[in-house]
Order: structure tokens, then C-alpha cells, then sequence
């Protein structure tokens, strides 16, 4: 496997978010490298580790590009509930709201579901 410090692996990772996310908008483009350096020491403090896998590189962009349409949409810091029920005429929506976690963040919620695909990365961390 290869591994990268974490300077290269943000450079990288904002590098492969800027094809993902629209060029024009340059205030997204301002935020590329501050998300990308929270995946990686996110990554880094999950899997004890100082190097960073590169093959993540790939799921970082994506994850990236996510949360910058996220925010542009206006729902960076939002875990946007799923839509419960729908009627049409007199228009009524309920959201499943009691069923979304009121604590964190949607930044936390994409990486907690990306936490199976870190364990084969990860390191054992013995008491000292």
C-alpha cells in the first residue's frame, strides 16, 4: 500500500475535489483545503496513524465535493432529515425528524459512515 504525509494527501485531495466542484464559485474553492485538512487529520486520529493511505484520496475528493455542495446549497452544518410522508393534495410533507440525531454535524455523520472502509487502515493502540 502506499502512504503519504499529510500535507501531500491534502494536496492531493484538493487537487481531485477542484474536478469535482464547480470552478466558478470561488468562495468553494476557498474551503477545499480547510476540509480537506480536517479528512485527513480526521483520518489520522481515527486510524492512529501519522501517513496517510493514499487509496483514500479518492473518497476524501468525493466526500469533499459533497460538503462544499452542501454548503453552497446552504445545509453545511445540517443533517438534513428524510422525508417521512407526502401528500398531494393541499400539500403536506413530514419529515422523519424524531429518527435523525440532533447532535453533530453532517460532516460527522459522512465520516462515521465511512469508518468500516478506515478499519482495514487502522492501528492497534497499546497502553504505554
Amino acid at each position: 500500500m502506499l502512504y503519504l504525509s499529510a500535507d501531500e494527501a491534502e494536496k492531493d485531495i484538493v487537487n481531485k475535489a477542484r474536478m469535482l466542484v464547480d470552478s466558478c464559485d470561488t468562495q468553494l474553492q476557498m474551503l477545499l483545503p480547510m476540509y480537506a485538512q480536517q479528512f485527513v487529520c480526521n483520518v489520522l486520529d481515527y486510524c492512529h496513524r501519522e501517513d496517510f493511505p493514499a487509496a483514500l484520496t479518492f473518497t476524501a475528493a468525493q466526500m469533499i465535493a459533497k460538503w462544499c455542495r452542501n454548503t453552497s446549497s446552504g445545509s453545511a452544518g445540517d443533517v438534513a432529515a428524510p422525508l417521512k410522508s407526502i401528500k398531494q393534495n393541499d400539500t403536506e410533507f413530514q419529515f422523519a425528524v424524531s429518527e435523525v440525531s440532533a447532535v453533530g454535524t453532517a460532516t460527522q455523520a459522512d465520516f462515521d459512515s465511512i469508518k468500516p472502509q478506515l478499519h482495514i487502515y487502522r492501528k492497534v493502540r497499546w497502553p504505554e
